[in-house]
């Protein structure tokens, strides 16, 4: 994933990885996804294009395979004029926006927020930190660790004004099926290792990687 979501990837390069991926997806002994476990475990990345095979019963579609995801990044692209706000800019804030919604762009406290499946998005992070460009990367996970912040505090209201409905049902949280920590994409551990990178390393450091412009 973090070589075709290089932002300057050309789409002859991306095509090229493609059918590469694909070819290594179709060998017999491509390694599971999952293990071993075959179809017992649930397909759970709802946020990446699932192609011809999105509506299939989960007893009849492929297995996922470790390049399944690097396939379905190949569709991903760095244009949402939003997404390169927050990539470009210290300054992208909207201290009047109000929008409370699910999906609003702004948290409370004006801050950009990047509602993609969290995976996913570390993933973009990674790969703005493995194509040299640190500040671009910083400036991603701080959005992605406010919407999560957000997304918790949410999580909460509903919980305290349903508390009773909820435990008379044996529900006592709320939770992701597909768990952060242990994926297979490692997004806390490309979080916590951007923003300690950034603790440590003085500002005047970052003089020397060019401005992050022309997303592709």
């Amino acid at each position: 994933m973090c070589i075709v979501l290089n932002p300057h990837c050309k789409l002859e390069q991306k095509a090229s990885w493609l059918k590469q991926l694909k070819k290594w997806n179709s060998v017999d002994v491509c390694p599971w996804e999952d293990g071993n476990h075959g179809n017992e475990v649930p397909n759970l990345t709802n946020a990446l294009p699932r192609g011809e095979n999105a509506n299939q019963d989960s007893s009849n579609r492929p297995h996922r395979t470790v390049f399944t995801r690097a396939i379905e990044a190949c569709d991903l692209h760095w244009q949402d004029s939003h997404l390169q706000h927050i990539i470009s800019s210290n300054l992208y804030t909207n201290y009047c926006y109000h929008d409370d919604t699910e999906n609003s762009l702004f948290d409370s406290h004006g801050w950009p927020l990047w509602h993609e499946h969290v995976p996913t998005a570390c993933a973009r992070v990674d790969a703005l930190r493995s194509h040299g460009y640190p500040r671009e990367a910083l400036r991603l996970a701080i959005a992605i660790v406010n919407t999560l912040r957000r997304q918790q505090q949410k999580q909460l209201e509903m919980f305290q004004a349903q508390k009773k409905e909820l435990l008379h049902k044996g529900v006592t949280s709320i939770t992701n099926l597909e768990g952060l920590v242990g994926h297979p994409l490692d997004p806390i551990g490309t979080l916590f290792s951007s923003l300690m990178e950034a603790c440590k390393v003085d500002e005047e450091s970052f003089h020397g990687f060019s401005d992050f412009t022309g997303y592709h």
